[in-house]
């Protein structure tokens, strides 16, 4: 028996547990460092007839068991069983024999008489003390602290967690994983049938599963204890996947855009110069579809565990050069002008060249390729691409005549520079001047068909 002596009337429960061996208890001590278990050693000289006493603080009083009232009795069984699991845990988790064999014995108290309290701070303390009860007399008497976790509770209940992997159902076995629980979180796996006993947790409380830090399986989930509930956690597995994108002549289809669809979910990727595209964390199970956008052809793909490639073939024909000439209502090629066009949903603005030319490669039969007059919403073509004969014209419904340029000289033929210019159009005179290589432009915008220039300046120079 060990006294734990109290200078005043406050609450004091204290629990004494077994153990008997000074290097036994060394070594529980290093493993169980758990700011809710206080340790003692024997002191030198002392003998199992002597009783041990050791001072409390003045805000602690010491009570057995049978002196608790019912719902602190019931409260220090739900704190015990639970201190008792977690230090079953971690003595089987560890590699030493000595320490896994003394864990059934650990438990062990022989007499109610034994069984003590104590609450320092408000906060429960329960004792391990290398002298205490002896082994060969617990081994006699009866375990009460088995009997009293046999006592029904109404304000707790029995935690019991089943683990499944959330595609196959099947039960996830040796699965390490994190328990928080009242703010503590300890790390735990599951048995060789994918379960796990908490023990008693308080009705009403909750507790989270969090995955261990080492594992790939991410999924949180967070329970409140109640009467008689049954937990089942599924857990999601993720891995990274590549996709190949290949024609039907096992040659990669490279730099052209994708859709990935998994229900209402959709978005753009573009295959890279080897053909590939890559997704990162992908929930396995997950089935979604890659659209070619080109051809609007489907693809449906699930991942599969351990499966980190997968392979699309979209048929595809022989690419094709299209040609696009603008031009104005005359039929006049329009050059430098900007036009909008959609390929494979994605969009650009391409300048037509000298000659009022545009040319786009790698073109599909059966494509169709979008065009849009940017300074006019309304001015739109779509050109159907053919296996041949791909040569279209895409007329300017606005007034578009060329801009004019005026190149100034003196008689040397050397750029008159930055000389002032007046241009007369019509009743409008538009003052200019020349830059550095002696060139001054007209404004399209400020010319009509069919419409005489004069030049005014102030020296005499030959216009080109």
């Amino acid at each position: 028996m060990i006294t734990i002596a109290s200078t005043s009337n406050t609450t004091v429960k204290m629990l004494l547990l077994p153990l008997n061996y000074t290097q036994l208890y060394n070594k529980l001590k290093l493993i169980l460092n758990s700011r809710e278990i206080l340790f003692f050693t024997k002191p030198e000289g002392s003998s199992s007839e002597l009783y041990w006493t050791y001072d409390v603080s003045s805000s602690s009083i010491v009570k057995t068991f049978s002196q608790l009232n019912s719902d602190d009795k019931e409260n220090y069984i739900n704190e015990l069983e639970l201190l008792k699991s977690d230090v079953l845990f971690k003595l089987n988790k560890s590699q030493d024999k000595d320490l896994k064999q003394i864990a059934d014995k650990l438990f062990i108290i022989p007499n109610n008489d034994s069984l003590k309290a104590l609450v320092i701070d408000n906060q429960w303390r329960f004792i391990i003390t290398e002298w205490g009860c002896l082994n060969l007399v617990a081994d006699k008497g009866t375990d009460v602290i088995s009997n009293l976790f046999a006592i029904p509770r109404s304000n707790s209940d029995i935690v019991i967690l089943n683990f499944f992997e959330k595609q196959s159902k099947t039960s996830l076995c040796n699965y390490p994983f994190i328990l928080e629980y009242q703010g503590i979180a300890l790390e735990y796996s599951t048995d060789q049938s994918g379960n796990f006993n908490r023990g008693r947790c308080i009705i009403g409380s909750k507790f989270s599963i969090k995955a261990n830090s080492n594992h790939k399986l991410r999924d949180v989930e967070t329970f409140e204890v109640r009467k008689d509930d049954l937990y089942n956690v599924y857990i999601s597995e993720f891995q990274n996947i590549s996709i190949n994108i290949i024609n039907q002549n096992k040659e990669p289809i490279t730099g052209e855009g994708f859709s990935l669809s998994n229900g209402d979910k959709s978005f753009l990727l573009k295959s890279n110069e080897n053909g590939e595209i890559f997704f990162d964390d992908i929930e396995i199970g997950t089935e979604f579809t890659i659209t070619d956008i080109q051809s609007n052809r489907n693809v449906n793909l699930m991942v599969e565990k351990e499966k980190f490639t997968y392979e699309c073939v979209f048929e595809r024909n022989e690419s094709v050069q299209v040609s696009i000439q603008v031009v104005n209502t005359d039929n006049i090629p329009i050059s430098m002008y900007e036009i909008s066009i959609e390929k494979n949903k994605n969009r650009s603005m391409i300048l037509s060249d000298s000659n009022g030319m545009i040319f786009l490669e790698n073109c599909y039969c059966d494509e169709e390729i979008f065009l849009l007059n940017p300074k006019n919403p309304n001015n739109t073509l779509v050109c159907t691409v053919q296996k041949k004969d791909n040569q279209f014209v895409f007329t300017v419904t606005e007034n578009i005549i060329p801009e004019i340029t005026f190149t100034f000289i003196d008689y040397k033929k050397r750029p008159i520079k930055n000389r002032k210019v007046i241009l007369k159009v019509g009743n409008k005179k538009i003052k200019l001047k020349t830059d550095n290589n002696g060139v001054c432009l007209i404004k399209a915008t400020e010319l009509e068909k069919n419409q005489s220039v004069k030049v005014s300046v102030s020296s005499l120079f030959n216009i080109i």
